[in-house]
């Protein structure tokens, strides 16, 4: 499924993870014909994060903060910049933690799940640690429902 999407990443100091992130993304998205409004907001990084992404990945817009904001103010300034560039129309908009790899196939589906089910106004995947094992990482009390 092709589309547009607007992703958000908020770092600070974790230009190793960042750097993975990115590629990741990016190149998920060329190979599902997926076209993306990317956006990196870096909280004051003092490891370099800002600068390889300024220098790696000259496609994503990065909003590089005097200080750290904090989590939910970047992740406004970074919103607000996807939906609004240069009057881009977006079918969604993706939160993307620094320290997560995209798989491929996943885009699309999210896509098709937000197409799906129109009266939905967040989806999230499902998590996995390295090992391909699931992560229960949304629950804050796991039960047996949880158990895979």
């Amino acid at each position: 499924m092709r589309g547009r999407v607007g992703v958000v990443i908020v770092s600070y100091n974790v230009r190793l993870y960042l750097q993975r992130c990115l590629s990741a993304l990016f190149s998920c998205a060329a190979a599902e014909g997926i076209e993306l409004v990317v956006c990196v907001v870096d909280n004051g990084s003092s490891d370099g994060s800002a600068q390889m992404v300024a220098q790696m990945f000259p496609h994503a817009v990065l909003l590089a903060n005097a200080c750290n904001r904090g989590f939910s103010a970047a992740t406004n300034q970074g919103i607000k910049l996807v939906v609004a560039d240069e009057g881009a129309q977006v079918d969604a908009v993706l939160l993307l933690n620094p320290d997560a790899e995209l798989q491929p196939g996943v885009l699309p589906l999210l896509l098709y799940d937000m197409q799906e089910r129109s009266r939905a106004a967040v989806i999230g995947p499902g998590l996995r640690y390295a090992t391909g094992h699931l992560q229960h990482s949304a629950f804050r009390f796991p039960g047996l429902w949880q158990i895979a």
